[in-house]
């Protein structure tokens, strides 16, 4: 599926730090439902029309102080973007990925037990970079078990397809990320791992628990919506 050119507009890694191997520490002024209140109604519903039933959801400010939402659910992954005007008009533009149903899906619970060794380097690491992503992202993806990142990234790499959007947001307190999303958008496929992250008593980052599910989904369809209001948010 070719991507239009009119259509590259995205906020990428919302929340995460600078990053050798990713330190997720959530960031307490990040919490998705109050900025969720600052988009219009309408944005929400066309959101909300296109993504269909919600399996996970985010919303936060871009580095202009600007609110951005991403919603994933069972029709697709819908995404907000705010544009700047020099006018009065404010304008929210809404892109949605129509996914088919999933051709993969695996759930995932990850216990290493206390005291295991750090996650050495392997071959996924490589197939991360083959397939486009930058170094900010394979940080992040780091963090995950070795099961979740296979699942992300052997569909596109299997296919031939590189990674042309991606996209991660997460909330909690170090202890326990309460949410946590990252996707792949490739030349025609989305891959997606969701869910929540511990770290028990007498564990590290190392050897964090993870409950996870990932999935492997076409895209079949490109919507936009373009949303203009009057006055400023």
């Amino acid at each position: 599926m070719s991507e239009p050119r009119s259509l590259h507009l995205w906020c990428r890694g919302s929340v995460s730090p600078p990053i050798g191997q990713t330190s997720l520490d959530p960031d307490p002024e990040h919490v998705r439902g109050a900025h969720l209140q600052s988009l219009n109604c309408e944005t929400i519903r066309c959101l909300d029309g296109l993504a269909g039933r919600k399996l996970e959801w985010w919303a936060c400010r871009d580095r202009a102080g600007q609110v951005t939402a991403t919603f994933y659910g069972s029709g697709g992954l819908a995404v907000s973007v705010p544009l700047v005007t020099s006018g009065a008009e404010l304008i929210d533009y809404v892109r949605c990925d129509v996914l088919g149903r999933p051709l993969d899906h695996e759930e995932i619970e990850h216990r290493p037990r206390a005291g295991a060794g750090r996650r050495r380097t392997t071959p996924l690491d490589v197939t991360a970079a083959e397939i486009g992503l930058d170094r900010r992202a394979r940080g992040v993806l780091a963090n995950l078990p070795n099961s979740a990142r296979r699942g992300l990234l052997h569909p596109l790499y299997t296919r031939g397809e590189r990674v042309r959007r991606c996209d991660w947001h997460y909330e909690g307190v170090p202890a326990e990320l309460s949410m946590f999303l990252l996707y792949l958008v490739g030349d025609n496929h989305l891959t997606v791992a969701y869910g929540r992250r511990t770290i028990p008593v007498g564990h590290t980052t190392a050897t964090a628990h993870w409950s996870l599910l990932v999935e492997c989904r076409p895209v079949v369809e490109q919507r936009v919506a373009v949303l203009r209001y009057p006055g400023t948010r």
